[in-house]
């Protein structure tokens, strides 16, 4: 696992653990929503953050900073 996998595992973890926060203070259908609305920007951004963090990566193996 690179370091890239690990940032991106913690990230999920806290975007997933802040957006359940604010579903659980809404009431009833509205807080599913919610939680439905940001499990879904979670793992859109997921995407483009491993894609970055794989450029990252490939620069910072071949020697770039």
């Amino acid at each position: 696992m690179t370091k890239g996998d690990l940032l991106l595992e913690k990230l999920d973890e806290a975007l997933l653990k802040k957006a359940k926060q604010v579903a659980n203070t809404k009431r009833g259908n509205l807080s599913a929503q919610l939680l439905a609305i940001a499990e879904t920007i979670v793992k859109r951004s997921n995407s483009d953050v491993e894609r970055e963090l794989r450029k990252a990566d490939l620069k910072f193996a071949k020697g770039g900073k």
